[in-house]
């Protein structure tokens, strides 16, 4: 799949000559005239990369680049800022918009593909950043439920049950209002075991386990 690339250019010789070339190097690239549609296409398309012009119709670029850095769909996205106007004072108040890299026009082709090329490969590794840390915030919560769970019947273990116990009674001593425990017992379950063995017998308090899961509240 081609790297997708949103290029918000109001120059139509510079919006061809641009999108020619990044073409040519292999990009799919998206052309917007004006910063509405700029805007529009970005949500449309979630580009890889957005080369964002800094003078616009409609909306400029510093006004829409500040747009998509506070919309969580295209904050993440990479945006280089394309600008006649190379001034130092012209460059901050670009970078303080959002913009991740800045390049003064005229300039040659091959250096803006270069400086997109760049913004792929960091873009590459903080997706594979934020895909490892969503794997290991995930594992971590296997590993706390199952180490607060009773792998028979799904149920909280014995641990976890004394933590929330006390943690019960702290807060019923501090609003000085009652709460219910309930204990349950299984009727016969020795002789369930001693006749039809005992994984008949992890059966019935699986299914129990199910039960009681499904019939409480959350809070419970």
């Amino acid at each position: 799949m081609k790297p997708c690339i949103l290029l918000i250019e109001d120059d139509g010789d510079m919006r061809d000559l641009v999108a020619g070339h990044l073409e040519h190097g292999g990009f799919d690239v998206q052309r917007a005239e004006d910063g509405i549609k700029g805007q529009a296409l970005a949500l449309q398309y979630s580009p890889d990369v957005i080369l964002l012009d800094l003078m616009l119709p409609k909306v400029d670029g510093l006004t829409l680049c500040q747009r998509l850095r506070r919309d969580q769909r295209t904050a993440k996205i990479p945006i280089l800022m394309l600008t006649a106007l190379g001034s130092t004072k012209d460059k901050v108040s670009g970078f303080n918009s959002g913009a991740d890299d800045y390049l003064s026009k005229p300039f040659e082709v091959v250096e803006l593909s270069a400086r997109v090329n760049a913004s792929l490969r960091i873009k590459f590794l903080q997706d594979e950043l934020r895909k490892k840390n969503d794997e290991l915030r995930d594992m971590l919560t296997q590993v706390e439920t199952l180490s607060n769970a009773d792998p028979l019947t799904g149920l909280v273990n014995r641990r976890a049950f004394e933590e929330r116990l006390a943690t019960e009674l702290s807060r019923s001593a501090r609003s000085q209002g009652p709460f219910a425990l309930v204990l349950a017992d299984v009727n016969d379950l020795k002789g369930l075991n001693d006749r039809h063995g005992h994984q008949a017998g992890d059966k019935v308090l699986a299914t129990i386990g199910s039960r009681l899961r499904a019939f409480v509240r959350e809070a419970d």
